[in-house]
């Protein structure tokens, strides 16, 4: 049905494609330029500066299987060649908003304002004098300029994520022989280049000079085995790593798959694909260039439930698939990353990320392997704090805004194989309930608390 789909109405999406690698024309306009809120009309760009095509869809329009081929234009290219893993039979993706203000606060801009110009790029690629907000504003950056790509790879991993990450999850490894679930809970909280931290300096109070720690705890579904760990950026390819696992019942430090990402869970006797880590946290570990930008449809606000609200929920016969839910049209900022020595553990070497240009929230992410073979593919699912009416306030200013996109979802596949996982945290929150008991739970001798 996909394919007939495709064939169909293939000439209304071969007026969307965007061009990538282009060069601004002298005099063009912003090149990081977002459309208005509500701007439809605006959906496609062909170049920086050109009359844009209107999109193929409608605000609230609902796509079945049979209008599938809409989505070819407006998801990656990677994405749509493995569309039978992603859209499906009986899916009703509803068409969102088209260019949502999502617009960190204010507090955030202001730091970016006070310390404009004043981050540099050392000749590694490392970043240096870095207070808070971005560090490069958007209209510093030359799309010319080899170093674009660099430039926002250090925005992306500074953008505005309010507190960190915390909740309750599931994460459901899938393979053609094999399903593995674990549930648990987590907390992610970046301590450098905090804009709500102005008194402390832009750090968050705690007693480490990483750049995050992440840590949770999870329990095999099958085994009711339980793991917990505490991670510690380093800005290496591997962050510190600390485990304490219920049948060796000691605190042990290990060394985990080749990713510089944190990690949500601590995963006890888990069988993972090697296409389904992340790769890019560390900006100076990779060359980047700036592919260009593109619209693109994506669930960065979803509406739809899944667990812990809903357990039932069901995601596709993949098993990886959040197309049953909102979908809203996105300026993204295409960026392409490549190690610099080697390749990684999983054997990537390349990839590519797709960023929410107005707040460098991840969209999709397509990786490579050595010679150019396919590796892990996916997208992120998102939630906005401001249509929660119960979302928690700052701890130490409830009048504070928040205004947050929540990652709250993740669908990766391995292209080479039936390997794939996906993650649900509907109520994650980006703000701690009590800032002394997380300060407390970051230590590695927390971990034997039970």
């Amino acid at each position: 049905m996909l394919e007939a789909s495709r064939r169909a109405i293939a000439g209304a999406a071969v007026c969307a494609l965007v061009v990538f690698g282009w060069t601004p024309r002298a005099g063009a306009a912003d090149p990081w330029a977002i459309p208005a809120e509500g701007s439809c009309a605006e959906a496609v760009i062909v170049a920086p500066g050109a009359d844009a095509a209107p999109a193929p869809f409608r605000v609230g329009e609902v796509l079945g299987a049979e209008k599938a081929a809409v989505l070819q234009a407006f998801v990656p290219e990677e994405l749509w060649a493995n569309r039978e893993r992603f859209f499906y039979e009986g899916m009703h993706l509803e068409i969102g908003p088209c260019f949502r203000d999502y617009a960190p606060p204010a507090f955030f801009a202001q730091a970016t304002e006070r310390f404009r110009g004043q981050a540099r790029l050392s000749p590694d690629g490392a970043l240096e004098k870095y207070s808070a907000g971005l560090p490069f504003p958007p209209d510093t950056i030359d799309p010319a300029d080899p170093r674009a790509g660099l430039r926002w790879a250090w925005n992306w991993v500074s953008r505005y994520q309010a507190g960190g990450s915390f909740g309750d999850f599931r994460i459901s490894l899938l393979s053609r022989d094999l399903q593995q679930r674990f549930t648990g809970s987590f907390f992610f909280v970046p301590l450098a280049g905090r804009t709500d931290r102005e008194a402390d300096g832009w750090r968050y109070p705690a007693p480490y000079t990483s750049s995050w720690v992440a840590g949770g705890e999870s329990t095999n579904a099958d085994t009711s085995e339980t793991c917990k760990f505490r991670q510690y950026a380093t800005g290496a390819r591997q962050p510190d790593y600390f485990v304490w696992h219920g049948a060796a019942r000691k605190i042990r430090r290990v060394t985990v798959r080749d990713s510089e990402f944190a990690l949500t869970a601590c995963l006890a006797d888990a069988s993972i694909g090697d296409g389904l880590f992340l790769h890019g946290e560390s900006p100076a570990l990779h060359d980047w260039k700036v592919i260009g930008v593109r619209d693109v449809l994506a669930p960065i606000n979803a509406r739809l439930p899944a667990y812990p609200t809903d357990g039932e929920r069901g995601f596709g016969p993949a098993g990886v698939s959040f197309a049953d839910d909102r979908w809203e049209l996105r300026r993204a900022i295409v960026i392409e990353g490549r190690f610099k020595e080697g390749a990684f553990g999983d054997g990537v070497r390349r990839y590519i990320w797709y960023l929410d240009l107005q707040t460098l929230f991840p969209l999709y992410y397509a990786a490579y392997r050595d010679a150019g073979t396919q590796g892990g593919l996916g997208y992120f699912v998102g939630r906005w704090s401001e249509d929660r009416p119960d979302y928690p306030r700052w701890p130490d200013d409830p009048a504070r805004p928040v205004r947050v996109l929540d990652q709250v979802g993740t669908a990766l596949i391995d292209w080479n194989n039936q390997d794939s996982v996906r993650t649900e945290y509907w109520k994650a929150v980006s703000v701690p309930v009590d800032e002394k008991k997380l300060v407390r739970s970051m230590s590695q001798s927390s971990l034997r608390g039970r």
